[in-house]
């Protein structure tokens, strides 16, 4: 990864230190979820969409743009460091096995890693400026 994207991080680290840890918590989980909202978005625009209603393997009949509906993320923090999990439930995994990768049937479409890779310098970026606002309004 290149550094200039990745300049300031220290800087926000210290102030956050600052900071008493819930609050701190609060602002780093927010920032990271923040922060990953537009490629969220765009993964849900970019899944692709049936023209008919099908069955999931649980069986249960879903409406076309189900997949699109199933891209979730969430944040996990513990020890000074937050993870985003961005996935799709369980139920449309097929979404990213076989549509993403592909298959020998299925030529591969590349919605979802494709938007995470090119996308990520932006997701840093959009990360250091959120958490940058939350710790200036936390600090007040």
């Amino acid at each position: 990864m290149s550094e200039s994207y990745l300049s300031g991080l220290r800087e926000l680290e210290r102030k956050l230190e600052k900071l008493e840890d819930a609050t701190a918590a609060k602002a780093l989980r927010s920032a990271a979820m923040a922060s990953t909202l537009p490629t969220v978005k765009e993964m849900k625009a970019a899944a692709p969409k049936g023209k008919v209603t099908h069955r999931t393997y649980k069986g249960r009949l879903v409406a076309p743009g189900f997949l699109s509906r199933s891209v979730k993320r969430s944040a996990k923090i513990g020890n000074g460091f937050v993870s985003v999990a961005i996935g799709v439930k369980r139920e449309a995994f097929y979404g990213v096995t076989f549509l993403d990768r592909g298959t020998k049937k299925i030529p591969a479409r590349n919605w979802f890693l494709s938007k995470f890779e090119g996308n990520s310098v932006k997701i840093v970026t959009l990360f250091k400026q959120k958490l940058a606002e939350r710790i200036k309004k936390a600090a007040q």
